[in-house]
């Protein structure tokens, strides 16, 4: 039994054909084979028809030859088997084959990535944050699945968030599921109202002042200086006979008006440079890997080395929706050519530019938080351009905090000691 499977084996490797003999002298046919040692198998004498058919190995067959032509007995070949005939099918359909084997190994190579990440049981931390901290530790859709550690994961999820008292993390085919239990801990809030003084963020004028802690050291109508301090964090506590009794430092806060006045000028040049660009466009595309750049032709070849030329790169990763870290890039660039003219301003179209600019300045003045009360600006006309002034009244409540430090606090409270029980009222 053991030989005739390995004879089987050998003989589909080397390959066979099944033949019908209807004519001729078929007896004679088979004792010819016999005698020449010419193997038939699987021989079989269909009775209705009076055909023979019998197998018979490919290097066999073509010895067949000389037995015809003695035996007129003409083998018609019915079936073919073996690996020689497989082979030559395979190679009439050789795009099917070969879009089978890419198909089996994008199935295989997708199978061992991971495609899907979701969290259970998140509350204060949202799934953002959460899928932000995976992407750090290099845990992201797309990845490969062999060298991702559970265990590992939760432990670093739980070392990131303390307030997390239970976390699982599972993978599941192509997906990793996050479960996780929030737990509320009790922190110490910093404490915000360190000692410090208010002070003047800009030169100007005191137009109000409401303190609602500290010492206020400025009045309204008051000039002030920037660095000023405008309330002070240092509070006496006063007792009977107008004795300091404390001193105490806070965190100074109140609300100061401050007006004040900047000086606006710009200048703008008579003639300029007029850069226009032509509508035709060459674009070049490449493939980008890391530093290295593959393009289908020489973009150089296609520009003149004497023109100016205005470039516009667009880039992108490469099936960023499924390899998200994908190290593939497309570019995309376009070449313009660009040409210059010399051109005059005249007095409407600069002063309407210099306006535009003026308000564009008073614009990020009040988004700053500036409150504009009063400007006028003045158009001049030079030799050599044009020019825009103006002196822009503003106020604003911006200020600045300077902190007072622990040796100052100690050196003011021990001033306040020497004049005995915390000394006497200035």
């Amino acid at each position: 039994m053991r030989a005739f499977m390995v004879h089987k084996v050998i003989g589909w490797l080397a390959g066979y054909v099944t033949i019908r003999l209807r004519d001729g002298e078929i007896e004679r046919f088979v004792n010819m084979c016999r005698y020449k040692e010419i193997p038939l198998w699987n021989v079989y004498w269909d009775t209705k028809r009076k055909h023979l058919y019998a197998d018979i190995s490919l290097k066999n067959f073509w010895r067949l030859r000389p037995i015809v032509r003695k035996t007129h007995a003409v083998p018609i070949v019915v079936k073919r088997h073996g690996g020689p005939f497989l082979l030559s099918s395979i190679q009439k359909r050789a795009s099917f084959f070969a879009g089978l084997i890419l198909f089996l190994a994008g199935i295989i190579f997708l199978a061992g990535r991971i495609w899907g990440i979701s969290f259970e049981g998140e509350q204060y931390h949202t799934e953002e944050s959460l899928r932000r901290f995976l992407n750090e530790s290099g845990v992201y859709m797309g990845m490969p699945s062999k060298g991702l550690s559970c265990t590992e994961l939760a432990k670093q999820i739980r070392r990131r968030y303390q307030d997390i008292g239970w976390v699982s993390v599972e993978k599941k085919g192509s997906c990793l599921f996050v479960r996780l239990q929030e737990v509320t801990l009790m922190k110490e809030k910093k404490d915000a109202s360190s000692a410090a003084d208010l002070i003047a963020a800009h030169n100007g004028k005191v137009i109000s002042i409401v303190t609602r802690e500290g010492t206020p050291q400025v009045h309204a109508g008051a000039k002030v200086k920037k660095g000023d301090v405008l309330i002070s964090g240092k509070v006496e506590v006063i007792g009977d006979g107008d004795v300091i009794q404390n001193i105490r430092f806070v965190r100074a806060k109140g609300t100061v008006v401050i007006e004040g006045k900047k000086e606006y000028n710009k200048y703008l040049s008579k003639t300029y440079q007029k850069h226009s660009l032509e509508k035709h466009k060459k674009n070049v595309y490449c493939l980008r890997y890391q530093q290295n750049r593959f393009f289908l032709h020489n973009p150089l070849n296609r520009l003149e080395s004497d023109r100016k030329y205005a470039i516009i790169t667009e880039s992108g990763q490469l099936c960023s929706k499924v390899i998200p870290r994908s190290p593939f890039y497309w570019v995309k660039t376009s070449y313009q050519e660009m040409y210059s003219k010399k051109m005059v301003y005249t007095r409407k179209q600069a002063k309407k530019k210099l306006l535009n600019l003026h308000r564009e300045y008073i614009r990020r003045q009040e988004e700053d938080g500036y409150q504009i009360q009063e400007t006028a600006p003045e158009f001049q006309v030079l030799d050599s351009g044009y020019k825009l002034k103006d002196t822009v009244i503003w106020r604003s409540s911006h200020h600045k905090y300077r902190k007072i430090s622990v040796s100052e606090r100690k050196k003011q409270k021990e001033e306040i000691k020497t004049d005995g029980n915390y000394g006497n009222a200035h």
